[in-house]
């Protein structure tokens, strides 16, 4: 490598260039030069100064007063609410984003007068009975990952029934007789754990809809059960960020469903026990999220829409500030994660979905409780992640699959656009969420679109 760093196009005059002169004389030279020399050496630096005026206008010097302007963000956003227009239905205010409610009252009445809601909630009723008789979590047990959950004979899914496996009783469909093993153990404590924490959720609303007593305090005791025991809980993993799961995602996703729960509970627990889940619950497993996954991620979304439900529940301003203000928090995931042609930057566009699937519950939780004007600009960036992956289609409806995922899928995706309906409502998304019978067919009716059928926007070019 050359060792001359002289500016491009800036050259000496060639016999200063060619003359070879102990570092001491030229330094004295310079500073009490000849007549003669100092006429050269005036020379050269107006050649140097010539020269440097390109360079000069391309980078101007600041006053050392003044304060340099704030940096370009790394991807503009600059309104967010007027992309993919011809996919969203905008809302008499004007905004595309739809305030979703949880009308108990309501629910009550709808109940009341629709048979098919009536045996919808009489299917749920049957199913959490059940669970809340004969099921129950164990402190000692060790939660694995559910992928491991497969024969190893010929890697088969093998089948999840709630009762704890025996020595030889687990199978799949093309292996009927898999031996029970740790890891095994381990991975079906993944899908025990997980459903159980889902109908903890579960009773809560059955609670709430129903008036009975009896989910309220079988919803009420699970997270005592895992409050009073947190601190005993063994180690799961050697992973970051994890206490009852095997990952910190899973970790994120179940504290999700602890805060929709005692949300849901209302006024049956009591301040004081209310506080002790905060306390040995919500308090622990928020530090433990945010001390993980500080980085701009697809993941880290989850760890932050977790904490964010914890933060709302709790009205607590530091959660709030880390889970929203922070530097990786919802606000820098939204600036930082999500380019300008709304593509989560890491090119997965499977991630597109799995980030907004991530925030929807931090956001509807928050709308609800009346804090979703705050969040407004995410929200909008969130949609557009949704939505723009229809933009980049191929003519089968196909996407690219350039990063992580599976299989190349189609778009629109109509069950998650019917997911995230109630606050970002679509036209596709409405009419699939019409046909369901689940808690917000109950709680938030959606209205039907004006047109059920709309024929998608022209694909169009995006940058990755």
């Amino acid at each position: 490598m050359s060792s001359d760093t002289r500016l491009p196009g800036v050259s000496l005059p060639k016999k200063e260039a060619a003359t070879s002169v102990p570092r001491t004389t030229k330094r004295i030279a310079i500073l009490n030069p000849h007549p003669r020399r100092r006429r050269r050496l005036l020379s050269s630096a107006l050649v140097v100064a010539a020269s440097l005026l390109p360079f000069a206008a391309a980078y101007p010097v600041v006053p050392a007063a003044q304060e340099a302007p704030a940096p370009s963000p790394k991807y503009p956003k600059p309104d967010p609410a007027k992309k993919f227009a011809g996919l969203k239905i905008y809302q008499p205010n004007g905004s595309p984003l739809r305030l979703p409610k949880d009308d108990w009252d309501g629910a009550r009445k709808r109940l009341a007068a629709s048979p098919d809601l009536q045996k919808w909630v009489a299917t749920q009723r049957a199913d959490t009975d059940d669970w809340m008789a004969k099921r129950r979590d164990r402190v000692e047990w060790i939660c694995g990952w559910y992928h491991d959950f497969v024969s190893p004979k010929d890697g088969s899914h093998l089948t999840f029934t709630p009762d704890e496996p025996g020595e030889n009783t687990l199978s799949s469909p093309s292996d009927p007789s898999v031996k029970l093993t740790p890891k095994l153990h381990a991975a079906w404590v993944f899908a025990f754990r997980t459903r159980h924490v889902r109908q903890i959720e579960q009773a809560a609303k059955l609670y709430r809809l129903t008036g009975e007593r009896k989910y309220a305090d079988w919803a009420a005791g699970q997270i005592d059960f895992y409050s009073d025991n947190y601190a005993r809980w063994p180690k799961q993993s050697d992973r970051e960020g994890t206490h009852f799961m095997w990952q910190s995602l899973d970790e994120a996703v179940n504290l999700v469903s602890f805060a929709k729960a005692a949300r849901d509970l209302g006024d049956f627990a009591t301040p004081e026990r209310k506080q002790k889940w905060f306390t040995h619950l919500f308090e622990p497993e928020a530090a433990l999220l945010n001390s993980s996954r500080l980085t701009i991620h697809n993941i880290a979304c989850w760890h932050r829409s977790a904490v964010g439900c914890v933060a709302v529940l709790y009205k607590n301003e530091d959660l709030w500030k880390s889970a929203v203000e922070g530097p990786f928090g919802i606000k820098a995931q939204m600036a930082k994660g999500v380019t300008s042609d709304y593509l989560w930057e890491e090119q997965s566009l499977h991630y597109n979905t799995f980030v907004v699937s991530a925030l929807l519950p931090f956001f509807e939780f928050a709308a609800v409780q009346g804090e979703g004007a705050k969040l407004t600009h995410e929200m909008e960036t969130a949609e557009n992640l949704m939505l723009a992956p229809i933009a980049m289609r191929f003519p089968t409806g196909l996407l690219p699959s350039p990063a992580d995922g599976n299989a190349p899928f189609s778009v629109p995706n109509v069950n998650f656009l019917a997911d995230a309906a109630r606050l970002f409502p679509t036209s596709v998304g409405l009419a699939a969420a019409r046909t369901r019978k689940d808690w917000n067919a109950l709680l938030d009716p959606l209205p039907a679109p004006a047109n059920a059928n709309p024929v998608l926007p022209a694909a169009e070019s995006l940058n990755m």
